[in-house]
């Protein structure tokens, strides 16, 4: 099983996991952060990546190798 590695709300992260996985489940299951969420037909689970918001619960984690991920909740404290 490979590992990605990518930067998290400021920190450098490691997951190994299978290329298809979504980073949302990776987010929740193997970094245990409870705030993403996946609700069908909703936004609760975009991040953005490099900048740049995307879902998800459709993004496969070896897409955000390499980049820097930001999550909801880290947006919000830094605009409080």
């Amino acid at each position: 099983m490979p590992t990605y590695r990518f930067r998290l709300d400021g920190c450098n992260v490691s997951v190994h996991a299978e290329a298809e996985l979504p980073l949302l489940f990776a987010l929740r299951h193997r970094l245990r952060l409870k705030g993403a969420q996946c609700a069908t037909g909703c936004s609760a689970c975009t991040v953005h990546i490099d900048g740049d918001p995307v879902r998800s619960c459709l993004l496969p984690i070896s897409a955000a190798a390499g980049k820097t991920v930001t999550t909801r909740a880290s947006r919000a404290e830094r605009a409080a």
